[in-house]
């Protein structure tokens, strides 16, 4: 059983042993601290991440497909390979993470910071860049 804490809300309790490869659909984790957590190469379809921290956590080869990362904060994490198709990523704050070769295309993307993050392989057809902060970001062909 693993338990995530969330800031207001009652916390989450996942019958699960570890997060990695984990497969969720239309769940909330609005407001759930995800901080140091693994969820490499999980599928994470349609899920609700509003005002979640998600700082220094692993996502790697996870899909985020039609999910809402909404005034998210994660710093420093890891985001490479990701797929975030459909997603809406709005006033959020990913500084210092890796997003490289991620799949961005078809997303909706408004004023997220992507601070000294490592884009490079992107897939940045989406609605909305140019409203980023990209300020010491390492990127090609966005």
């Amino acid at each position: 059983m693993i338990e995530i804490h969330s800031v207001h809300d009652v916390s989450l309790k996942l019958d699960v042993k570890t997060l990695k490869q984990i497969h969720m659909e239309s769940t909330s984790f609005h407001r759930c601290l995800l901080n140091n957590l693994d969820f490499s190469s999980s599928s994470l379809i349609d899920i609700d991440f509003r005002s979640a921290e998600m700082n220094s956590s692993k996502f790697s080869s996870s899909v985020f497909d039609k999910s809402k990362l909404i005034m998210v904060e994660a710093q420093n994490s890891d985001f490479d390979k990701c797929s975030f198709k459909e997603s809406l990523l709005l006033y959020s704050d990913f500084s210092g993470s890796s997003f490289k070769h991620a799949n961005l295309s078809e997303s909706v993307i408004k004023d997220v910071k992507f601070a000294n993050c490592d884009l490079r392989g992107a897939n940045f057809s989406c609605i909305g860049m140019e409203t980023c902060v990209l300020d010491g970001a390492i990127y090609d062909n966005l």
